[in-house]
């Protein structure tokens, strides 16, 4: 009965780790297709990058090249994994199968035969196989060979990582740049509303300033456009404040066709009174409706502001 238990929770671990391994699997390949241009970019430079564990093609043979006697020392006879682009799947003369790593020839063990149909061309892999070292055509030669999976593994996994710290790295940036698009937008707005209340306040004070230099007496009337009233005169000494009063007499279409000087008036200055009538008989109303002509009054008040 213990047996029997034994075997069903071993049956049970079996099938769930596989499950899991498969999951685990199609996870891995989904990432790679979803981010194939990171992927193939960062394999290629793993795939170069010679460690305890394995040993990049060109690496293998530059050893070989330099010094044939210090890499016969400390390859030949060893087994060791070897990374590398599949340059070719051949046969030689003898009619046995070779695997080409840009000339690193590798010979499967007869029991891994079966595993070259999953290689092809351009294929990254790493093989792990006993080294015979250099022969006489220049080639580095292993032997009883087999796809190291466990190796791949790790690279598969070792890549996976550091794409994922890519990815993570780009959406902090993403993160980043629309928080500071954020801020940017808030300080645009800030300041247009910064803007906007300087110019009200510009506009309080002008209207306030407007009705301490100008005020007309005119019921049911409205002026039309501003009354921007400045005296303009070149003598130092003609600079006298006071009020100008000015009768103006409105036709029904706005315009004003009559102005005198009328009571409160205290400024003495010819020149100044001049000016305002003019600037007076320039001002234009609401039109109304009839024919009768309407009278009433504009107030100049001159301080030292109204003079530039």
């Amino acid at each position: 009965m213990k047996n029997h238990n034994y075997i069903k929770r071993t049956l049970f671990l079996t099938i769930l780790i596989f499950f899991w391994c498969h999951s685990n699997s199609q996870n891995q390949n989904n990432f790679k297709e979803s981010n194939k241009g990171l992927w193939d970019a960062y394999y290629g430079l793993a795939l170069k990058k010679s460690n305890d564990n394995f040993i990049y093609v060109t690496d293998l043979q530059q050893e070989f090249r330099q010094n044939a006697f210090i890499a016969d020392a400390k390859y030949k006879g060893k087994i060791i994994s070897v990374s590398g682009t599949v340059f070719r799947v051949a046969k030689d003369n003898y009619g046995r199968y070779f695997v080409d790593l840009s000339n690193v020839i590798i010979y499967f063990k007869p029991s891994e035969t079966s595993s070259l149909g999953n290689l092809s061309a351009y294929k990254p892999t790493i093989i792990t196989g006993t080294c015979i070292g250099k022969e006489k055509d220049d080639k580095v030669y292993i032997i009883d060979a087999q796809i190291n999976y466990k190796e791949l593994q790790k690279l598969d996994e070792y890549v996976q990582r550091e794409i994922e710290i890519v990815l993570l790295k780009r959406e902090e940036e993403k993160i980043e740049s629309k928080r500071r698009s954020l801020i940017a937008e808030e300080q645009r707005i800030a300041e247009e509303q910064r803007i906007a209340e300087e110019k009200r306040k510009e506009e309080e004070q002008r209207k306030a300033e407007e009705q301490r230099r100008f005020s007309f007496d005119l019921p049911g009337r409205t002026l039309l456009g501003k009354m921007d009233f400045y005296i303009f005169h070149d003598r130092e000494e003609e600079r006298e404040e006071g009020t100008i009063v000015i009768n103006i007499t409105v036709g029904p279409d706005g315009n004003v066709f009559f102005t005198s000087i009328g009571r409160g008036t205290n400024i003495k200055s010819r020149d100044l009174r001049r000016r305002a009538l003019s600037c007076a008989g320039t001002s234009r109303f609401n039109k109304i409706s009839g024919k009768n002509n309407q009278s009433g009054t504009i107030t100049y008040n001159l301080f030292e502001r109204s003079f530039k």
